[in-house]
């Protein structure tokens, strides 16, 4: 008698072996792309730029500024160029957007000269003449800060200071307001500053590269705190620092800011806890609200500082 054999089994099993092979070997070339795409991501956008060529400084020059260094809380050395005025009592910290420099804020130090104050203005870690080899994107930056701040108060143990950042500076001068600041810190102004690092990324991803923000960004995290010390996906969150902010604050926008969104404005406006105001300056792209109407932005930003600090102008 013929004994019949059927192969079906055999070949099921062989079926679910390739499947999972496949499946293996598929899973294994999407972790490793995303390891090498968080790996460029780091580079290109955290990673210290040598970006010491600039244009020749006018206004610190003019008015015979000095650079001074301190040191960070770990350890990194940092710079700034100083402008004092005949008044020593009043003191303007300027801080600087995303890979930029203190040279490209002359045209904000010099209103604020004109005004009678003295400059400090920074350095950002990874940028200029600091020290860091990344770029902390306001989080690590607002601890900068506040140093700076002790720095002068040791200076001028009578001064007042103003905290003043434009873009990631804006950022980092929020962050720090839900910091513990030294009494001489009277107020803060930030210009288009961003509501937190991980909504600037992924704004970013699918504004720019047209990507999600998942998983892209959660692996970007991961080899970014491996590098820098702080998750972005959870520090570095300016409306949540806002809700500590116990000093008056002033949140400046342009209305076609499309870099920073400009519903970003309100959403840090609306999480601040502190005396504040808010002005949008209709027409201005990124960083350009100083340009499109120098005359309501400065005017609203020493209305400001008569109406809310101790400071006489």
């Amino acid at each position: 008698m013929a004994i019949k054999t059927t192969s079906n089994g055999v070949n099921n099993k062989n079926i679910m072996k390739i499947f999972f092979i496949s499946f293996l070997l598929t899973s294994c070339f999407l972790l490793l792309a995303l390891f090498i795409l968080s790996n460029i991501c780091y580079n290109l956008i955290l990673k210290r730029k040598n970006d010491l060529v600039t244009a020749p400084s006018v206004f610190f020059a003019k008015h015979n500024s000095r650079e001074v260094y301190i040191r960070s809380f770990d350890n990194l050395l940092l710079h700034s160029i100083i402008t004092e005025n005949t008044d020593r009592s009043k003191w303007v910290i300027v801080c600087h957007g995303y890979k930029s420099n203190p040279i490209r804020m002359e045209k904000y130090a010099d209103e604020f000269y004109q005004k009678g104050f003295c400059i400090l203005a920074l350095s950002a870690r990874g940028h200029f003449k600091s020290g860091g080899e990344y770029i902390g994107m306001g989080w690590h930056e607002r601890l900068d800060i506040i140093n700076w701040c002790s720095y002068l108060s040791g200076l001028y143990p009578d001064c007042r200071i103003i905290l003043f950042g434009l873009s990631m500076g804006g950022a980092a001068v929020m962050m720090a307001s839900g910091e513990s600041l030294p009494s001489n810190v009277s107020a803060v102004i930030e210009d288009c500053g961003y509501t937190s690092i991980r909504a600037e990324f992924a704004h970013q991803m699918k504004q720019r590269y047209h990507l999600p923000a998942f998983p892209i960004l959660n692996f970007f995290a991961l080899t970014a705190k491996g590098k820098t010390g702080y998750n972005f996906l959870r520090d570095g969150m300016a409306e949540q620092q806002l809700k500590k902010a116990k000093l008056p604050m002033l949140f400046i926008h342009g209305g076609d800011d499309d870099f920073v969104p400009y519903y970003m404005l309100k959403t840090c406006y609306n999480s601040a806890g502190c005396i504040k105001e808010m002005l949008t300056v209709p027409n201005a792209a990124h960083t350009e609200a100083a340009d499109v109407n120098p005359r309501l932005y400065w005017q609203t930003v020493f209305d400001f500082i008569n109406s809310n600090t101790e400071i006489n102008l």
